[in-house]
């Protein structure tokens, strides 16, 4: 959160190699497979919580997080 205060548009929690470059920044094709927690303005806190196991987050929340106003 203090990185969207800070200025940043979206920022979320990844396993390494997780990432891939705009314009394909967020897509679930690309980057579905690691992603456990998202953060936007337009989101909010988007996390599954501790239970067992990290859950990855949903194509539909990748999606939201890619979103404009910041694409």
């Amino acid at each position: 959160m203090a990185l969207i205060a800070a200025g940043c548009q979206v920022s979320w929690l990844a396993a390494e190699g997780d990432f891939v470059d705009p314009p394909d920044l967020l897509d679930p094709r690309y980057m579905g497979q690691g992603l456990y927690a998202g953060f936007s303005r337009e989101t909010g806190l988007l996390f599954h919580g501790w239970h067992d196991s990290l859950e990855i987050l949903g194509d539909h929340e990748l999606l939201a997080l890619s979103e404009p106003p910041w694409v």
